[in-house]
């Protein structure tokens, strides 16, 4: 942590009634998790949707906690744990406050990515941009959540210079609430999809909800957003201070190719060349985003040139398995149908003379077009010349009819019961 903290300030900060204890000793840090939990540390009862932290409060006391933070709402009795005990009116928001807290405590550069697709790519790929310049904090694999971010926030310390965040929404107002919590020197928006219309309407409602992170920036902060998504390109052309990148005349920052493989993309931004180690137009999207912010640090080209060469994908991101003379390509995250089409131009880009066969689940939270959306990325499947479709999931058929009735033949589209099958 930034500086010492007392659990006198953790009662100030959360608002904190005290059940019992003293509030007068030292705090290294904050826990959720009573199986990392270390001896010194606050234990906050967060519940989840499959955990209730409330449930391990003699574990947390066990193990040597400075305190437990529990909600005053919490069924049985915390007393006798020989711990002191503060009572709060909701442990989340409690933990989303010490965060904030902690934040801004951190006089560094916090850069943030929001976006449907291509947050933890990006994320990746800034860290790495800067980390010849900065030694950085950034959000673990996909922590995008108000725990995720807190968690990310809790690890602050006098050793990070820089911090990159990125931060996902499945229900309107979780954006505001987690850029007031990170209130970044700089953010960046990777694209508007039809992810999680279940609670968003349309894309407009997505975008509506995408662009709040650009209210909590501070003053002088960047804000850059994907040109080549129609949305972002309008809400930038009619929002004073909102710069864009991409392929398309008309972009702030415009990006050209020079070469593109499977693995490995050479482009320009702004006449300057970098290499990514990853192929697909998209990710060279997400490599210019992560340049942009990275300049707006201050680090110096060559250095972002060198951490760009360096990045990697994360996990489940268009990774390479082999098994036999097969390579799986495993982009098995969270998709929806624009992360869905990216993988499938990337597949059918690939350079490879053997089959390329696609395999296909349900994508979840599209709301009342869920089956059309699934019947649209069947036809893109089958426009991508794609020479075997295999599909799972409760809209299957749905899939296997848009490939079909755009002209994938019968026998190359297969309906799986299961993975096992498949």
């Amino acid at each position: 942590m930034y500086k010492n903290i007392r659990l006198k300030d953790i009662v100030s900060i959360t608002g904190a009634s005290i059940f019992s204890g003293e509030v007068n000793g030292p705090v290294k840090g904050i826990s959720i998790d009573t199986r990392t939990l270390r001896e010194g540390e606050v234990f906050l009862a967060v519940k989840g949707k499959n955990f209730n932290g409330h449930d391990f409060l003699s574990e947390a006391a066990g193990r040597g906690c400075a305190a437990v933070i529990v909600d005053c709402e919490s069924s049985g009795n915390p007393a006798g744990l020989g711990v002191p005990v503060l009572r709060v009116g909701d442990t989340l928001k409690a933990m989303a406050d010490i965060a904030a807290r902690f934040r801004s405590m951190a006089d560094i550069p916090v850069l943030a990515v929001t976006g449907t697709n291509g947050k933890t790519t990006v994320k990746d790929m800034a860290a790495a941009c800067i980390s010849g310049e900065f030694k950085v904090l950034k959000s673990r694999d996909s922590y995008n959540n108000i725990i995720g971010l807190s968690l990310t926030l809790f690890e602050l310390s006098r050793e990070y210079e820089a911090a990159v965040v990125e931060m996902g929404t499945n229900h309107p107002g979780e954006i505001d609430g987690l850029g007031a919590i990170a209130s970044p020197t700089c953010a960046a928006i990777t694209n508007i999809g039809d992810g999680h219309l279940e609670f968003f309407g349309d894309r407009k409602g997505v975008l509506r909800e995408k662009r709040r992170i650009f209210d909590h920036i501070r003053p002088g902060g960047r804000k850059f957003v994907n040109g080549d998504d129609e949305l972002l390109f309008e809400y930038a052309s009619s929002e004073k201070g909102v710069e864009t990148f991409g392929f398309r005349e008309g972009c702030d920052h415009v990006i050209s190719l020079i070469d593109i493989t499977d693995d490995l993309s050479a482009f320009c931004v702004d006449g300057i060349e970098y290499t990514v180690n990853a192929g697909g137009r998209h990710n060279v999207l997400n490599a210019s985003a992560a340049v942009l912010m990275a300049l707006d640090c201050g680090v110096p080209r060559e250095k972002i040139k060198e951490g760009l060469r360096c990045a990697l994908l994360p996990d489940m991101r268009l990774q390479k398995i082999e098994a036999g003379n097969i390579v799986f390509i495993n982009d098995a995250y969270n998709a929806n149908p624009s992360s869905f089409v990216a993988a499938a131009d990337y597949l059918s880009d690939m350079s490879v003379k053997t089959t390329k066969c696609l395999i296909a689940g349900d994508m979840l939270e599209l709301g009342p077009g869920a089956e059309a959306f699934h019947h649209t990325a069947g036809a893109a499947a089958a426009a991508r010349k794609i020479d075997l479709l295999i599909t799972m999931g409760r809209y299957a058929g749905a899939f296997a009819h848009g490939a079909r009735g755009n002209g994938m033949p019968t026998e190359k589209v297969l309906l799986a019961a299961d993975h096992r099958q498949a």
